[in-house]
């Protein structure tokens, strides 16, 4: 009996969203169509479409997968070391939209081992600026996208964001070590609990040679002042996610600017810093463009 499209995203883990978008652009899986127009698809296409998924989210191009056999395809290792399945280089071809198609099927499976080593070879690849822009951002963005629509559930959500932060951790954290420049606190404020924007942001500044002093979520004020006044800090870093409560967050910046030194800049980034350039009386970056030069004009005005 034959698959709608439903029944092969819930047989394989696949979104039907990323089984039409793979479709579109690379020809697979070939569907066949109702007397109404709906797709169907042949049950042994679910072998097929599960190894197809684990191999382009180890990096191999859609291209290549869509020629490859069920038999080529199970060959590869689990991790993606031992064979590819041509000479040419492993790279998204549509910019990264089908390496992020790659890592929400490999979120959606709870493949740890895959998503990690898909993030690093997106690293590897584009190098950090370009992995931040245009994949590591893109992804938090597709996965919360994706449990919107009811594609993913909420420890998928969970899952990929906490493998995602693991590597940026594993980026900034090391750098900010052997740093002498300026000091960052990065922090959210009380009741934001999400801090994988202010992990992007802590990595474009410990690569422009910031020292981080990464105090986490939910943080009460005067901690955040208590800190920036013992490290000297040139700057405090706060993320604000697009769900925050706008009319609190503008308040605590009004009094976060309040109580801290003059001399500490009060940087306000993320989805829902739109529009508070105001409250906080410094910079707001609601995205990343020129965020990197920023920091990298400010260690240079330091040293």
């Amino acid at each position: 009996m034959n698959l709608s499209i439903g029944a092969l995203a819930a047989a394989t883990g696949v979104p039907a969203t990323t089984l039409r978008n793979w479709e579109r652009r690379y020809g697979f899986p070939r569907a066949l169509r109702t007397a109404g127009g709906q797709r169907e698809y042949a049950p042994d296409v679910v072998a097929w479409v599960q190894a197809a998924a684990r191999a382009i989210a180890l990096g191999h191009r859609p291209s290549q997968v869509g020629r490859a056999s069920l038999a080529e395809l199970e060959a590869l290792h689990p991790r993606g070391v031992l064979k590819v399945l041509s000479a040419e280089p492993a790279q998204a071809e549509s910019g990264s939209g089908a390496a992020i198609d790659a890592w929400l099927v490999a979120a959606g499976a709870l493949d740890g081992a895959g998503l990690e080593a898909a993030f690093r070879q997106a690293l590897q690849r584009e190098g950090l600026s370009a992995f931040l822009r245009s994949y590591a951002a893109p992804f938090l963005a597709a996965v919360g996208d994706s449990w919107r629509k009811g594609e993913l559930q909420a420890f998928h959500e969970h899952f990929a964001s906490e493998r995602l932060r693991d590597l940026l951790v594993s980026i900034w954290s090391p750098r900010s070590a052997v740093n002498h420049g300026p000091v960052a606190v990065c922090a959210t404020l009380p009741g934001e609990r999400h801090a994988l924007g202010l992990h992007i942001v802590a990595c474009f500044a410990a690569d422009a040679g910031w020292n981080i002093l990464f105090l986490g979520t939910e943080m009460p004020l005067p901690d955040i002042d208590a800190c920036a006044r013992q490290s000297d800090a040139h700057a405090v870093l706060i993320s604000v996610s697009a769900s925050a409560n706008r009319v609190q967050t503008l308040w605590e910046l009004e009094l976060l600017r309040a109580r801290l030194p003059r001399s500490t800049r009060l940087i306000v980034g993320g989805a829902g810093a739109v529009g508070m350039e105001q409250a906080a009386g410094e910079a707001v970056w609601p995205h990343l463009d020129g965020l990197e030069a920023a920091f990298a004009t400010s260690e240079a005005a330091r040293a």
